[in-house]
């Protein structure tokens, strides 16, 4: 209820963060993709310091999709595709 609040007053990171943290990760997937959202979204999963590697796939993959390599790369690193990340980081 606090995420759909906040989103519907156009506080988007504040939305994401309610989402993660109360494990609807999906969901705040979503709104970061559709709102330009998503180097918060990357931040607070790094910040909470999940070992969660799909959730940096997803992460990486749309960082890649968008040619940021330097950002896609941190987080194919964080999933432990190190080959891939050191090809985008040259």
């Amino acid at each position: 209820m606090i995420a759909h609040y906040c989103e519907t007053k156009g506080s988007k990171s504040q939305a994401i963060e309610f989402l993660v943290r109360g494990g609807k990760r999906d969901n705040a997937f979503v709104i970061a993709q559709s709102h330009q959202e998503m180097d918060e979204y990357a931040r607070i999963i790094l910040q909470m310091d999940d070992r969660n590697t799909d959730e940096h796939l997803k992460i990486a993959a749309f960082y890649e999709g968008r040619n940021q390599h330097g950002r896609a790369a941190k987080h194919y690193e964080r999933s432990e595709q190190f080959s891939k990340a050191l090809k985008l980081y040259i």
